[in-house]
């Protein structure tokens, strides 16, 4: 993956390529950057092409020149299978690689075997069976199939995460070891070896054995194993012993579990954060329901007339029911316009730059409101900026809007076969929508805050310079 970066206005352009995860081991590096020589944008990006091909020959060549014995050995038994080459030099070879393990590490005084690991044991047993002409599916060949897979429907830093924690379960096992022959046995003692010491939540370590129980159901699916061997192994992990209930004056809620703002945090945010896009989104989330990237991607053509009045048609989501029409509040219909109609580059919050794996312009947002959240002290309370959701389908629920309207509001799949099988919420009139979004208020003191911030919010954003932080190049 590559990106065009440069260190200030009127620099010259640099392609900055990240080396895929299965190749930094054997390249030796994390990432590449090469000077375009030109500080013109087109230009780079005309350059940008022939400069990642010549990136990625330079590093398959230090790979292949970097390539482990192991890898060697293991194309040697497939040049054997393949009948080119013969069986008694791939003998000699797998003699010369275990004289290599125990010069290095030394010889079992009993047997006279070289200290080897067990992964690197079933590695040889692997490439034997493979020189045979056995078919044999390896942990590298099938986490590469998978990874491929998920990469057609998964958010990129998903599978970023699924690699992330897959390589170092090949790490663990060795890359060449045969899927098939990983038993419950095995699997076990990864769990209890790599996942149980780590000193991470019980909720972490859950999410890694729920990746590599996916990935073999994924194998099993696919013919590769007989069975999950992670299957269940997360009940290995204690239950939570029981639940504790705090009261912040608004509502009871579990301790410690995300939540929605209280009115007195609601009135400390909009009167203490600074004036600009970050507040204007938190109040806009407050009053619509909206996501962070879905306020982030808002532009003027997606503020439209209908029955109901102004609407936000939402295009863009993480799911088929994200994708829906929100009319706009009465109490954000001047922000809303104001914002439309004084944009300087076609979005309501502008100068945003696409940035992370997910190419998010929301997530110079998330970390400002985080930062200031944490300055106003509320850096400890269980909030984010998605309790402005949680706010919202609140106040929702206390003006007596029916559940399934609140969930065509925000974007949530709706339940059950009438509503959820039967019924689209894109065809929800919009005035029985907007009459929905109308019920939603707030105390008077949030009310207040939130006016008397817009009015600041609105002033501030169009003049906000663009960000320097560039958008990640395709």
């Amino acid at each position: 993956m590559a990106q065009l970066i440069r260190q200030g206005r009127g620099a010259t352009w640099i392609l900055r390529y990240l080396v895929p995860r299965d190749l930094q081991r054997l390249a030796g590096v994390a990432e590449v950057r090469r000077s375009t020589r030109t500080s013109d944008l087109r230009e780079a990006k005309r350059c940008a092409p022939s400069l990642e091909i010549e990136i990625r020959a330079e590093l398959d060549t230090r790979a292949a020149a970097m390539r482990s014995p192991i890898d060697r050995l293991h194309e040697l038994a497939a040049d054997v299978a393949a009948g080119d080459a013969s069986a008694d030099v791939f003998d000699v070879a797998i003699d010369d690689h275990l004289e290599a393990i125990g010069a290095a590490r030394g010889f079992e005084s009993g047997t006279g075997h070289p200290r080897a690991s067990p992964a690197e044991v079933e590695e040889v047993h692997t490439a034997a069976r493979r020189a045979t002409g056995e078919k044999v599916a390896t942990v590298r060949e099938a986490l590469h199939l998978y990874l491929t897979e998920k990469a057609r429907t998964a958010q990129p830093a998903t599978v970023a995460g699924y690699r992330a924690e897959l390589g170092d379960f090949a790490a663990w096992i060795g890359s060449h070891a045969e899927l098939r022959r990983i038993s419950r046995e095995v699997a076990g003692r990864y769990v209890t070896e790599a996942i149980m010491p780590a000193a991470r939540a019980d909720r972490t370590k859950r999410e890694r054995i729920g990746w590599l129980s996916a990935f073999f159901n994924w194998a099993e699916l696919a013919g590769l194993v007989d069975s999950n061997p992670f299957h269940g192994a997360t009940k290995r992990l204690p239950k939570p012993s029981g639940r504790a209930y705090a009261d912040d004056g608004d509502s009871l809620h579990e301790a410690g579990v995300k939540r929605a703002w209280s009115g007195a945090e609601l009135v400390t945010l909009l009167r203490g954060m600074t004036p600009g896009r970050t507040r204007a989104a938190f109040t806009v989330a407050l009053w619509s329901g909206l996501r962070l990237e879905e306020i982030a991607r808002l532009r003027a053509e997606h503020v439209k007339a209908g029955d109901g009045g102004r609407y936000l048609a939402i295009t863009r989501g993480k799911s088929r029911a994200a994708l829906r029409r929100v009319p706009v509040h009465p109490f954000l219909l001047p922000l809303v316009q104001h914002l439309a109609a004084s944009t300087p580059d076609g979005y309501l919050w502008p100068g945003l730059a696409e940035i992370g794996l997910a190419e998010k312009r929301g997530h110079r947002l998330s970390g400002d409101f985080a930062r200031q959240r944490k300055r106003l002290g509320l850096g400890s309370v269980p909030c984010d900026f998605h309790s402005a959701r949680r706010c919202f389908m609140s106040a929702a629920e206390a003006g007596g809007v029916p559940e399934w309207t609140t969930q065509a509001l925000v974007g949530h799949e709706r339940s059950g076969l009438a509503y959820g099988t039967y019924a689209r919420a894109a065809d929800i009139p919009l005035p029985v929508l907007a009459d929905a979004v109308q019920r939603v208020t707030y105390a008077d003191d949030v009310a207040d805050a939130a006016r008397a911030a817009m009015i600041e919010d609105a002033e501030t954003i169009p003049t906000l310079p663009p960000s320097r932080r560039r958008a990640r190049q395709k």
